[in-house]
Order: C-alpha cells, then structure tokens, then sequence
C-alpha cells in the first residue's frame, strides 16, 4: 500500500510467478471465497507479466475487501448499524441476525451471548430514538441466536442419561421455573407453551432509556430467547443447523443420548415460537458446515418433520437453498433441488417464507443470469402469473446478509440492483413486496390483506416496547 498500486501489483505478480502448486491452490480457495476470481486461471496456465499482474490486481482489491471488512466488525455496534444504514439509505427497518455459536465453533467470544443480546437491545433502542449515527430514520430489531446445545447444557437435559432407559425427559422443566413446578410442566414432545405458567422474566431496572437486558445468572438459551423476544425488542429467532444439529429427527444422526437431548430443546423452542407468534430466520443452504457432512444438516428434510408437527410456524428459509440441485435446465429445475423442495413448504403452510441473502447476484454476471431464469420459472414475468406463482411472489423477499457480503464486489448495490432487476421481472407491485411487504407480514406486523396485523403477538410485543417513543410508519395502524 505504501509502495502504491503498480508496485504493488507487480509484487504480487513476482510472489505469483515463484509460489509452490500448494500455495497457488491455497490462494485459489481464497480467491473463490472472496469474489476475486472471475477469470481464476488454473496453475502452470499463466506465465506472462501482464497476466500476472492483472490477476495481482484482483487479489488486491479481494484483499482490500477484506481489510474492510475486518474493520467494520472490530467496531462498536452501533456504529455498524451506522455503516449499514449509509450502505442501504433506501432501508428503514434492519432485521439482523445474531447467531450463538459458542458451545460449536471450538472458539470462545471476547463478549458472552448474554451481553451481545444486551448490547444488541441497546442498540435498537438507539434506533427507536433516532440515533444511529447517520441514519434517524432506521429502526433495528434483531433476531436472536438460539443453539440447542446450550440448553441442554444448561437446563435439566444436561443429567438425562439414555442408559437409565426412561428417554422420557421427565426432568426437563422447559418454561416454568426449575424450583417450582407441577407435574404438567415437565417436557413431553406434544407439550404445549403456556405464558401464565411460565417463569417470570427479569425486567429492565430503571428508566427506559437507560436500562438493559438482566441476564445475569440466565444460562438458558430458550430463557435468553425469552428475555430477548419479550422484553429487549428483538424481533425474532435465528438458527444455525449447519453448526451441528438437525431441525429435528437428531436422534437418527447423533444417536439417543445426544439427539434425543437437541430434539427435546428444539421442541421446547418450537412450541414456544407457535404460541407466542415468534419467526424463526434459519440458514437454508449447502454451506458453512461446522464439521464433515454438517452442510448437509440445514437441508428441506429436517424443516419437513418439523412443519409436519408445528404446521403453524413462522419460518424464513435463509437463502432459499441458493440453487443447490437446481440443475442445467432452468426452464425445468429439478424437483429434488433445496429451492423447490422448500417452495412445496411455501405451498402448503399459511406462514413459511424464504429469502434470497448473501447471493453472487450482484457480481458473478452468469450467476445472475441464471438465477433470473429460475426466477422467471418460479415467480412468472409480468402481470400474469399463476395462482401458485402469485403465492411465491407473496412469500419470497429480500436479505442482505450483512455483514457478509462485504466481502463480495459491488456489496453496496446489492439492495439497488435486487430492486431493479425485481421490478424487471414482476413488475413494481410485486417488486415492492420482495422488497419490504413480505418481510412485515412474516415477522407478523401486517395480515394476509397487508394491513396492521392488530392481534399479532409479535406486534404486540415491539409496539410495547416504543412505550411511549414515536413507533415508525411501518408499525403505525
């Protein structure tokens, strides 16, 4: 950087030219990985200066990319919330998703959970006063990360032994407090979630705009959930099953002791979600695997168990599958692929949504040219679609994955280019709901009509939590 741009691009080409087959392989997966490698050209292909020095020159800006990128997540959180606000001007309501990898990804958080759920309640009460910096007009309301191994640990479940030959979870108390409960509050797979007999949550001390969260002495990943949801102004769930469980069915792929434990968990959650109105965001693509085979974990298959018993969920499929088993032919997408496989999920179920975040969309011109065919396909062209295509066009919606895509080219016009091209596609009304509309009524702000869902749990909840504080055009009604 200090040498300048041409210097620095001839460096790199001369580290090029001398790099061992291993190095140039480890760079290669690099490039990939960070979208600088439109024209990757295979080892031992390159021998001339200038095609070095052009490939220099895309490994450059990636690495510049990533710079940034480290930059903007070393930064307070609010000040993030900033950067994306002047990334994403036309945005007014940001919906990000924390995520609790704690108990999977081998590393430890200079931050617990505790405090980023906190911190991130904060956060969104900066934006309900007007204060992100840069950006009055944005509101942020998170989704919050639940990991079933940390409630297992944490709760009763860590002591059931599969050996003893019970297998009934007859000591896991999911909602009522630990200490005093009935026998109705014990687990069973059926159970129901109950507000009046569930443990009192820790409220905020002091006035509004100087409390936070309570979490101390709260290791319960669905009590962290509950004092998120209920009184921090979080706005939904996220899961992560690539991290190592299935949506459910865990006792086929890790055995009795530890599935039937993540099962237990991830029931106590669901029938949490169904009862009081709560979306759940789920990763839903081939990717991120936290061990071997674990990509594989957020496919359609454990979503189809768990709709079958919580029909009612509210559910985004993160990603919507990317196009993972599509196939050659778009105009005929295989019916086994992720995308259309959750599209059937979408058919059948009043509140099953999906969205298209961190795609290759606005960089990777084949990439998009393929994933407007298959949109065509499943959405239709123009102002007459069918009446299934009208239902997708109704469910299908925007995400950014911020900031994860950063690390792409372009980032910054993603939500401008989803927009036009969108409004290419279908048309302006139904651009406008993969723009925004849809979002609203999967979090449950608005009905099926695309009015103020009144009676939504969920509406309920972020309404209680503006008080008295002016609520935003989008939760007004």
């Amino acid at each position: 950087e200090a040498a300048g741009g041409a210097d620095v691009d001839e460096t790199i080409a001369q580290a090029l030219a001398t790099a061992t087959p291993e190095q140039l392989a480890e760079l290669a997966a690099w490039e990939e990985e960070w979208g600088a490698a439109d024209e990757v050209v295979q080892e031992g292909v390159i021998d001339a200066i200038g095609g070095l020095i052009k490939r220099a020159k895309r490994l450059r800006q990636a690495a510049e990319r990533f710079i940034e990128t480290l930059k903007l997540v070393a930064q307070h959180r609010y000040r993030i919330a900033g950067d994306i606000a002047t990334a994403y001007p036309e945005v007014h309501l940001f919906v990000p998703a924390l995520v609790d990898f704690s108990h999977t990804a081998r590393d430890t958080p200079s931050t617990t959970v505790q405090e980023q759920v906190a911190i991130h309640s904060l956060v969104s009460k900066l934006a309900v006063v007007g204060k992100i910096p840069n950006a009055s007009h944005v509101r942020i309301h998170p989704m919050v990360g639940f990991c079933p191994y940390r409630e297992v640990e944490a709760s009763e479940l860590a002591t059931w032994d599969v050996d003893t030959g019970t297998g009934t979870f007859s000591r896991y108390v999911p909602y009522a407090d630990p200490d005093i409960f009935t026998p109705e509050d014990r687990y069973k797979p059926d159970m129901k979630y109950v507000a009046d007999r569930a443990k009192k949550l820790r409220a905020p001390i002091g006035p509004w705009h100087a409390s936070r969260l309570d979490l101390r002495g709260v290791t319960r990943s669905l009590d962290i959930v509950r004092h998120a949801v209920e009184l921090g102004g979080f706005a939904g769930v996220k899961l992560y099953p690539p991290a190592g469980f299935l949506p459910i069915g865990n006792v086929s792929r890790f055995g009795e002791r530890v599935g039937g434990r993540l099962d237990a968990a991830l029931r106590a959650l669901y029938a949490y979600c169904v009862a009081e109105e709560v979306p759940i965001l789920t990763h839903a693509a081939r990717s991120n695997g936290f061990d071997d085979g674990f990509d594989d974990l957020a496919s359609p298959s454990g979503w189809e168990r768990v709709l079958a018993d919580y029909p009612s969920l509210r559910i985004c499929f993160g990603h919507f599958g990317h196009m993972h088993g599509v196939g050659d032919d778009l105009h005929n997408p295989s019916p086994n692929s992720w995308a259309l496989r959750f599209l059937r999920l979408i058919e059948t179920h009043d509140h099953v949504y999906a969205d298209v975040g961190n795609s290759r969309y606005v960089y990777d011109q084949d990439y998009r040219a393929h994933f407007d065919t298959l949109l065509q396909v499943l959405l239709g062209k123009g102002p007459n679609p069918s009446p299934g295509q009208v239902k997708l066009r109704r469910r299908l919606m925007f995400g950014s994955d911020y900031w994860m895509n950063t690390m792409n080219p372009d980032h910054g016009k993603f939500v401008t280019m989803f927009s036009k091209r969108m409004e290419t596609l279908v048309g302006n009304d139904a651009k406008s709901l993969f723009m925004g509309g849809n979002a609203l009524r999967w979090l449950g702000i608005t009905n099926d009509n695309d009015a103020p869902d009144t009676g939504n749990r969920n509406r309920q909840r972020l309404i209680a939590f503006y008080g008295t504080h002016e609520r935003p055009d989008w939760l007004q009604g």
